[in-house]
């Protein structure tokens, strides 16, 4: 038994007459007796911030909550593995002993473990205010007071929502975003619930049933927006991370390749180095166009395709490519890659993965229809989720080919298999992939409210707004002369993200005077670096041609 500071004062106790004694003797009678004096009942009928002042031991409030969940959960609801010092659903009471004071005991061959029930505990302290603190409660009351958001038809409305400062036109979101209202409410309302509970709502928010998995509702949440099952998505911290743990999971063996593309970023490659390196296997990087203005979908493909070689297993390729703003037909190369397949065994099938994250919330395409086998991707960016948030998406028979890189919180089978003393059995799962590790679960926990914002304006519409705005800036610069675009022209070949150069000027230099004029412009970071703009939901027409103007003028300077 350990005691703080306020409970000494409030008791008027000493420490050294308590440190080491078991709780219950230092609590030894009846909070529900009436007629009880002792300091149990003092503290237990004390206001509830005053009972989580006294009642710490070791750190954690006293009683964890841990056993059974017959009050608060359905008999039959599925559990997710426990928490901190949790026990499996299955047990009724639990053992509450301090380790010093067991040691004594069991010297003498005794043993004392007090045992309490969760009913018992309910009616003692901090289960009044926990049963409230149920994730799917905590859900509820968060939206009842949100403040509805407006009618998103019109897009003033939708840049409404972004507290991005007025003094600047803003065309380098992609970089990394800002947070809608929605979102930023979303990660508000987490934090304040983590903050005043933070046992309670992360401990049910995580380890608690399935159906009050917060994960769990996050994946539903983005499941929608991809047109795939929840559990086919893991959720990440980034697209380096989603790559990383995908290209690190693969069975690969000595004399594998992985085929990748000259153009994709330092991420990319990097995971790949990294992975073959570990497995004895080589990477090989080819060019999909000489020129990147002048791609074109067909001789994409048909690099890729007369690329493949017999020990070729994955390709990895970048749906819009940062460095040029290229965007690739990733469904034809997945077709072709299918008709490779088609004379291949199974275990030796080349398999095609995809760093999304600049096509993800700027391209009317649904993930699960692409006909990639992974799909990783930050959602801090054009989806607008929270910062350090991110999405892997594959189907069943494709996780089932990735061993976990990072231990999970997010599988039960693994926890209990782990309990067991054992290996984890059956195929590995998006939830096996998912990293475990305590993280800025405010953030995590909020990624939802990102996706459900996109569907409330409809990815369609989004879709169609950015390629509006997009052709608007490409055709503009395209009639200045001494300003080359990289970025084709053709809609089904770009998105979001223009790159381009002006004749004497680095890079560099053009984003500075575009700033000096109140743009907010970026570069490539890549090898051979361009100036970028990317026109996006929180521009309109009007900007896009103040951003034009200001590119005309450093050329005419």
């Amino acid at each position: 038994m350990a005691a703080s500071d306020p409970y000494l004062r409030a008791t008027m106790t000493k420490r050294e007459e308590i440190l080491g004694r078991n709780i219950f003797d230092v609590f030894p009678d009846d909070p529900d007796d009436p007629g009880a004096t002792g300091v149990a009942t003092f503290v237990m009928r004390a206001p509830l911030p005053q009972q989580i002042a006294w009642l710490k031991v070791e750190d954690r409030l006293f009683p964890q909550i841990i056993d059974d969940q017959s009050d608060l959960v359905a008999p039959d609801t599925p559990q997710i593995w426990p928490g901190n010092g949790r026990l499996p659903r299955r047990a009724n009471t639990f053992p509450i002993e301090n380790s010093a004071a067991s040691e004594g005991r069991e010297k003498d061959g005794r043993r004392d473990s007090m045992l309490l029930s969760r009913r018992k505990f309910l009616a003692s302290t901090g289960a009044i205010a926990a049963t409230a603190a149920m994730p799917g409660r905590l859900l509820a009351a968060l939206e009842k007071q949100s403040v509805p958001l407006p009618d998103l038809q019109r897009w003033s409305e939708v840049r409404a929502q972004f507290p991005l400062t007025r003094d600047y036109l803003h065309f380098a979101s992609f970089y990394i975003a800002s947070n809608p209202k929605p979102v930023r409410e979303a990660i508000d309302g987490f934090r304040r619930a983590i903050d005043a509970n933070p046992f309670v709502v992360v401990e049910r928010g995580m380890f608690e049933s399935e159906a009050e998995s917060m994960q769990r509702k996050v994946r539903e949440d983005v499941a929608g927006y991809l047109g795939a099952r929840p559990d086919e998505i893991a959720l990440t911290g980034n697209t380096t991370t989603g790559l990383a743990l995908v290209y690190n999971g693969l069975s690969l063996k000595s004399g594998d390749e992985v085929l990748t593309t000259a153009h994709d970023h330092y991420s990319h490659h990097e995971s790949i180095r990294l992975a073959v390196e570990r497995a004895g296997a080589s990477m090989r990087k080819i060019a999909l166009f000489e020129r990147s203005a002048e791609a074109s979908s067909e001789t994409i493909v048909d690099r890729i395709k007369s690329s493949i070689q017999p020990r070729t297993r994955a390709i990895g390729v970048t749906w819009v490519h940062s460095s040029s703003g290229v965007r690739l037909p990733i469904g034809q190369i997945a077709d072709a890659i299918r008709e490779t397949n088609r004379g291949r065994d199974e275990n030796d099938r080349v398999l095609l993965i995809v760093d999304g994250v600049h096509g993800l919330g700027a391209v009317d395409e649904a993930v699960a229809e692409m006909g990639c086998d992974f799909f990783c991707a930050g959602t801090h960016k054009w989806m607008f989720a929270p910062r350090g948030t991110g999405i892997i998406w594959a189907k069943a028979e494709n996780w089932a080919r990735v061993r976990p890189t990072i231990p999970t919180f997010s599988s039960l089978d693994a926890y209990e298999a782990w309990m067991r003393d054992e290996v984890p059995q059956g195929p590995n799962t998006a939830a096996r992939v998912t990293p475990g590790g305590f993280a800025a679960y405010e953030h995590q926990w909020a990624m939802g409210a990102s996706f459900r914002f996109h569907q409330q304006i409809g990815r369609r519409r989004i879709g169609e707004r950015i390629r509006q705005l997009n052709d608007q800036c490409k055709e503009g610069l395209a009639k200045l002369s001494k300003v080359k675009v990289h970025t084709p022209r053709d809609p089904s070949l770009s998105a979001g993200i223009i790159c381009f150069e002006v004749s004497g000027l680095a890079p560099g230099d053009v984003v500075k005077k575009l700033l000096a004029r109140r743009i907010v412009a970026s570069t490539s970071p890549y090898r051979v670096s361009y100036a970028r703009l990317a026109p996006s939901l929180v521009n309109n027409t009007e900007e896009v041609e103040a951003a034009l103007k200001a590119v005309r003028a450093i050329v005419g300077g």
